[in-house]
């Protein structure tokens, strides 16, 4: 079909398509649209007013772009994604079949959105970044550079994710968690603060927390709110940290600890090791050595060297 005969298809002689771009019949352009060299809109796609399409850009079938969107070069939507008013995407980004982006959101170039992704209002998503399938991004969250989200992960409201993160599959970030947790900030702007190069594991619940760089989570860590982790910090699989705890960098939990609430987990002897299993204030591996690591002073937990039971 020619443009002259869609444009008047739609009733849109103010619309501005440019040479080899493909719209379908059924589909319906707004006004004051602009569709690039090349680029291919399905059927039934709908495309709202003042909206850019660059060129190369394809259009899946039953897609719903709200106004004011820009979507840049070679980028690809699949079929019935809906993508909200004033939405930004950058050049070749992929966002894949009932997707939803909500307003505002910025999505720099070379993305990927899996299938069946809610990104919320106001979000950022950094160049490179992957969000897989059945992932959820929460209000005015900004994720960085090189973040990969995996499926079933949710990422709560006002959130910060740092350069090179990977959050595990089903696992939490932010957010209250019960009706007496009230919503907290870090620094007046994010109620959760992931850092450079973080790897958070599976299933995991980091709730109102400062993860610093360099810090690994393994499988069902739980994090308590106002949990303040250092730099280079190792948690094992299946710990439990209670609210308002610290930890100071270089420290190493091992599996199955659990950090009681209000303390400051400090090392003495540079970096050191926590062993399964708290016991009365002790923490003893299945070895017998004896990690005196419920030590106190006021409310610091101070970690020392092994020694055998």
């Amino acid at each position: 079909m020619s443009v002259k005969k869609e444009q008047q298809h739609n009733g849109l002689e103010a619309a501005k398509l440019y040479p080899n771009c493909k719209i379908a019949e059924s589909a319906y352009i707004g006004k004051n649209v602009s569709i690039g060299h090349s680029a291919m809109i399905r059927e039934n796609v709908i495309i709202g007013d003042n909206c850019n399409i660059s060129p190369n850009v394809i259009v899946g079938e039953s897609t719903h772009i709200e106004d004011g969107v820009s979507v840049g070069r070679r980028s690809y939507i699949a079929d019935h994604v809906t993508i909200k008013t004033g939405v930004v995407i950058g050049p070749r980004v992929k966002v894949l079949q009932y997707t939803v982006i909500g307003m505002g959101v910025n999505i720099s170039k070379k993305c990927k959105i899996c299938a069946m992704v809610a990104i919320g209002d106001h979000a950022s998503v950094g160049l490179r970044s992957v969000i897989r399938a059945m992932a959820c991004v929460g209000e005015h969250t900004d994720i960085a550079n090189n973040v990969h989200i995996k499926t079933y992960a949710e990422i709560g409201d006002h959130c910060y994710i740092g350069p090179l993160v990977e959050i595990g599959s089903s696992s939490v970030i932010g957010g209250s968690v019960g009706p007496d947790d009230a919503p907290r900030t870090i620094d007046g702007i994010y109620d959760c603060v992931i850092q450079d190069e973080t790897v958070i594991g599976d299933q995991c619940r980091i709730r109102s927390c400062a993860i610093g760089k360099h810090v690994v989570t393994r499988a069902y860590v739980d994090l308590g709110v106002c949990a303040d982790i250092e730099d280079h910090v190792v948690i094992g699989r299946r710990v439990n940290v209670g609210t308002n705890v610290s930890m100071q960098a270089n420290i190493n939990i091992a599996d199955e600890v659990t950090v009681p609430d209000d303390c400051t987990v400090i090392a003495c002897d540079g970096s050191l090791s926590v062993k399964p299993n708290t016991i009365n204030d002790h923490i003893v591996n299945k070895h017998g050595w004896l990690k005196r690591a419920m030590c106190r002073i006021g409310n610091k937990i101070l970690l020392r060297r092994e020694s055998r039971v």
